[in-house]
């Protein structure tokens, strides 16, 4: 369970870091609300 988790958990951290790269604004309002 856990496995799965951490591995859902990267693919979702990768997947955020290139919609980042791309839209700085929608990616910083997304880690913000993540990480809050």
């Amino acid at each position: 369970m856990q496995t799965k988790a951490d591995k859902y958990l990267h693919l979702a951290m990768g997947r955020f870091a290139r919609v980042a790269v791309m839209h700085p604004l929608h990616g910083a309002s997304v880690l913000s609300v993540m990480f809050e």
